[in-house]
């Protein structure tokens, strides 16, 4: 999952992802796939309430996990390099989803930075999840972004696709996936510069998640295409990294981003994207994290 940290006056999070072996599902078995991911962030966030921030993400990174703070920085060096935190950093997942092969995952929810003198701040993450061979889940990509409000416990990650779970087999493995998703990442980049509702109509998935700062998620194509209509100027984007599932149905990508006209904008950007049997990639997840 993603918690990114905004220093000074703020430390902002947005996500990272967790890494405590756990016992690898059988082949086919997407439940187990998912609730496994499920439990490895929330034994993250355990690990961050019990020690501390520092010890749980140096615990459940990827060797090549990322942060994105907001320039892309190796996760582990970016927290070796960091004092033991006096702040506590709680989160929980509410959302949470697995390639059809099991070996790439992502899950977002609410985040809560509460400092030494007891000021509280909110926001959601999002974090891309890569399986390893002992079948444990370590994360490889984390962004979020803020929100004013605290969002209350309760919701739950919802079950997989149906689809999904009538799934017997792990898929045969798809050649150029990884390729396939940053073509389509950098695609919508360059799309976007000759305005954001065409290039992103076509490309949103119904159940898609936009995360800007100071906003709570914008869950939804409805929501996410008006959300379009008020990011105004120039807009583009060029992906620097990028990976797709085995299965070649799940893919992220992270890169910069930048904003021109009346409010303009630079920084990193982190999207999901989900492809179906037979269809082309579609856009689950996007964070935007301005620098500054």
């Amino acid at each position: 999952m993603t918690r990114a940290f905004v220093l000074g006056t703020l430390l902002f999070i947005g996500g990272a992802a967790v890494a405590v072996a756990q016992e690898a599902a059988k082949p086919g078995d997407l439940a187990a796939a998912q609730r496994s991911l499920i439990d490895t962030e929330r034994a993250f966030a355990k690990k961050s309430m019990e020690i501390n921030a520092r010890e749980a993400f140096l615990l459940f990174t990827a060797d090549n996990g990322m942060m994105l703070d907001p320039e892309p920085l190796p996760a582990k060096e970016y927290w070796g390099k960091r004092a033991v935190p006096e702040y506590t950093l709680d989160w929980w997942p509410t959302h949470a989803d697995v390639s059809r092969s099991a070996d790439l995952g992502w899950d977002l929810g609410p985040w809560v930075f509460t400092t030494k003198d007891g000021q509280r701040y909110f926001g959601y993450f999002s974090t891309v999840w890569g399986r390893q061979a002992d079948g444990s889940w370590r994360f490889l990509a984390d962004l979020g972004a803020s929100m004013p409000e605290e969002e209350k416990r309760g919701r739950e990650p919802g079950p997989l696709d149906a689809a999904k779970l009538a799934q017997t087999a792990v898929p045969a493995e798809v050649p150029g996936a990884g390729d396939s998703v940053l073509a389509a990442d950098r695609a919508l980049g360059v799309a976007a510069g000759k305005g954001l509702e065409a290039a992103y109509g076509g490309v949103l998935a119904e159940d898609v998640y936009f995360l800007r700062e100071g906003h709570a998620p914008f869950v939804g194509k409805t929501a996410a295409a008006l959300r379009l209509t008020e990011e105004k100027g120039t807009f583009s984007s060029q992906p620097a990294h990028g990976d797709a599932s085995r299965a070649g149905d799940l893919g992220y990508a992270y890169g910069s981003y930048e904003r021109k006209g009346e409010k303009p904008e630079a920084g990193t950007y982190l999207r999901v994207w989900r492809r179906e049997p037979g269809q082309d990639w579609r856009l689950v997840l996007e964070v935007l994290k301005p620098r500054g």
